[in-house]
């Protein structure tokens, strides 16, 4: 039997977390998981004490009296983590940037095993300094997981000298389930309470967070190029749900208010359902960031057969190997494109009713996990 601790940066995705940890637990692999923002715990493990160390990380924003919390924190971080680590065959980090930069060096340090699954942004939006700068942190870990675009750049940045300990890995998605049982007047009562369904009017859904590098100001001013009788057929939604600062939401909001366009942007963290809504009706779908690792967003939009078009500076060879239909743009041509694709809708639409079978197969947990389960038992 394999124990393993997990170590996750972002509360958003605990639902994912949980399948996963589920899913694991299935394969053999007894698991906790630990958010390291909140310290919300998932517990797949049979380990008795486990819960006593759940309660000693609530403490950490909690203790009293105040003035002796650093001293609290202190001693979490270095003496009960170390016993906590202790426990497991060896500990998961998801994200290997922000907090869990610590955590692997803790591991590090205290020579306790440890593997790096990279999320994206760590690989995808560093430069090959900042990636060498963290080499201490893949050279001791036992294995490295992600999909291939970048255990490659890891790979061609340190001359293949970690490759023996580099898997592919995907996530699986766990968004199609709740899809799948929202039927499609469901989902126009969801987004009609949402706000983003208008009568006789297309649903342009731009980006999937609040995250600047969205480049929302991209899509934005090609929408403001569009004729007016284009622009009367098109509600435009800005999804802002996670992600999001204050003075990057007003430039965003200045510049719809600009546009000439029926427009809304979706601040509100949504419920599974609603977002589950959203990526059913939507109609097409812009999507121009600066990187992507393979978000479930865009898995989910392409699973609910919208016409998605997509940024040529945005690699996605697991979409193009399964001839997945959408939509590559460059910068100079997205004007043309969105507008072919309201004026070509229900052509295009066509085009996508494949998407969904092949996105199960591409990226269901069935057919992901054993490569997981190779790699963790490594």
């Amino acid at each position: 039997m394999m124990r393993v601790l997990l170590l996750y940066p972002y509360p958003n995705h605990r639902r994912m977390m949980e399948t996963f940890s589920l899913l694991l637990r299935n394969a053999d692999i007894y698991n906790d998981v630990i958010c390291v923002r909140d310290f919300n715990w998932i517990h797949n493990s049979d380990i008795p004490v486990i819960k006593v160390f759940e309660k000693l990380s609530h403490l950490q924003n909690n203790f009293r009296p105040y003035r002796y919390r650093d001293k609290y924190v202190s001693l979490f971080n270095n003496k009960i983590m170390k016993l906590l680590f202790s426990l497991y065959d060896k500990v998961d980090i998801h994200a290997f940037r922000a907090e869990n930069l610590f955590w692997a060096k803790v591991c590090h340090e205290w020579n306790i095993k440890y593997d790096i699954t990279l999320w994206g942004s760590e690989v995808l939006r560093a430069t090959d300094q900042e990636i060498k700068d963290v080499e201490w942190g893949y050279e001791g870990a036992k294995s490295i997981r992600s999909i291939d675009k970048m255990t490659n750049r890891l790979s061609n940045i340190f001359n293949h000298k970690y490759d023996y300990k580099m898997f592919n890995t995907y996530f699986g998605n766990t968004n199609y389930d709740i899809i799948d049982k929202i039927s499609f007047k469901q989902a126009d009562i969801l987004a009609n309470n949402l706000g983003i369904k208008i009568p006789g009017k297309l649903i342009v859904t731009c980006g999937y967070n609040g995250h600047p590098q969205q480049q929302h100001d991209i899509m934005i001013e090609v929408l403001k190029k569009l004729p007016s009788h284009i622009k009367g057929r098109i509600n435009v939604v800005v999804p802002m749900t996670y992600g999001l600062n204050e003075s990057y939401y007003q430039e965003i909001k200045k510049k719809l208010d600009n546009i000439d366009i029926n427009h809304i942007i979706l601040k509100k963290f949504l419920k599974p359902e609603e977002l589950a809504a959203l990526r059913i009706t939507s109609d097409i779908v812009i999507n121009t960031q600066t990187t992507d690792a393979f978000c479930s967003a865009l898995q989910d939009h392409l699973y609910c057969k919208n016409v998605v078009i997509i940024a040529d500076w945005l690699d996605y060879p697991e979409y193009d190997n399964n001839n997945v239909f959408y939509i590559k743009t460059s910068k100079e041509d997205l004007y043309n494109n969105i507008l072919y694709s309201i004026e070509h809708y229900e052509e295009l639409k066509e085009k996508t009713q494949s998407n969904k079978e092949k996105l199960k197969k591409l990226t269901s947990w069935s057919n992901v996990l054993p490569a997981w389960v190779e790699a963790m038992k490594s």
